[in-house]
């Protein structure tokens, strides 16, 4: 099995920002070819060229006009086609779901976007019924190449307030794209988001304490078995996978906000095992979590 790279956060995110936008061709990318992850979105607009995108041990060709987003955690790789007319460019745009949260959104239109998992469900939903490429869709509206760049200048000149502009331009194009997904499949239905978000947001309460299976799926008249490969088509990880990812991000977030001890905050966040607690976070992180701390207040007072 091909390794999969995990690609990091700080590597890419400028000091307190939640978004990074670049434009990308076969040229500066090192990761052509490369299978890898990230715990962060990422939405694509082809401006030219093709190459075949691998996810979900599938292949697609993609070409000017495509959209692909690929969530959190999703393995994938991008190989250029050497036949292509023209070279392979894209705007290649990255965020954390928790930018929305600075723009206070609160209709339940948009509750979905501070889940990291915000687009799979979508897009699962989609491709069990209309057996198309994870992810990706065609268009040839001007529009979404215009939304891209809007946010691509914002991000490269920094005006006074290009943050603010970035975070409306951003909900504007997840808007379109939900809109022109809803134009071209007409027989989308929540019914399998609704059940995964059911469980995310019962997962966000009691991440402290122990979770059952048997307590995610009460009341939802499924097996177990069944909303276990619900799930995981939908978020493309494991329920246990999510609730890992989950505690190892409140950790982080306590390490970074308060002076409590690790042992302390790996009991708050649900490891009862001090020792599993530190495993965990190094695996996940790339560093324990005392590093972590000094590590993120060096970035901030730098």
């Amino acid at each position: 099995m091909e390794d999969i790279i995990e690609l990091k956060y700080d590597e890419y995110f400028k000091q307190g920002e939640k978004i990074y936008i670049h434009l990308s061709d076969k040229e500066n990318d090192s990761f052509n070819g490369v299978l890898h992850k990230h715990n962060f979105i990422e939405l694509i607009y082809v401006i030219s060229g093709k190459a075949i995108h691998q996810i979900d041990n599938q292949a697609y060709e993609v070409k000017k006009g495509h959209v692909v987003m690929i969530d959190y955690g999703v393995p994938h790789s991008f190989s250029y086609s050497p036949d292509a007319d023209g070279d392979f460019v894209t705007f290649d745009l990255l965020f954390t779901p928790d930018l929305f949260n600075q723009y206070a959104l609160e209709s339940e239109e948009f509750y979905s976007l501070t889940s990291p998992y915000f687009l799979s469900p979508l897009f699962s939903e989609l491709n069990m019924q209309q057996n198309s490429p994870r992810g990706i869709f065609k268009t040839d509206s001007v529009n979404f190449y215009n939304m891209f760049k809007e946010i691509y200048d914002e991000y490269t000149n920094r005006e006074i307030g290009f943050r603010s502009m970035i975070g409306a331009y951003l909900i504007k194009l997840i808007i379109e794209i939900f809109r022109e997904i809803n134009k071209t499949h007409t027989n989308f239905t929540k019914t399998h988001y609704d059940l995964v978000q059911s469980a995310i947001d019962y997962m966000h309460e009691n991440y402290r304490a122990h979770i059952s299976l048997d307590d995610i799926v009460k009341g939802m008249f499924l097996s177990k078995n069944y909303f276990r490969q619900i799930f995981k088509k939908t978020t493309g990880i494991s329920i246990s996978e999510f609730i890992k990812d989950l505690r190892v991000k409140e950790a982080c977030k306590l390490l970074e906000e308060t002076e409590e001890s690790s042992a302390e905050i790996s009991v708050k966040c649900g490891f009862n095992d001090s020792k599993f607690f530190y495993q965990t976070f190094k695996k996940s992180v790339g560093m324990t979590p005392i590093e972590y701390r000094k590590y993120i207040r060096k970035e901030k007072n730098e």
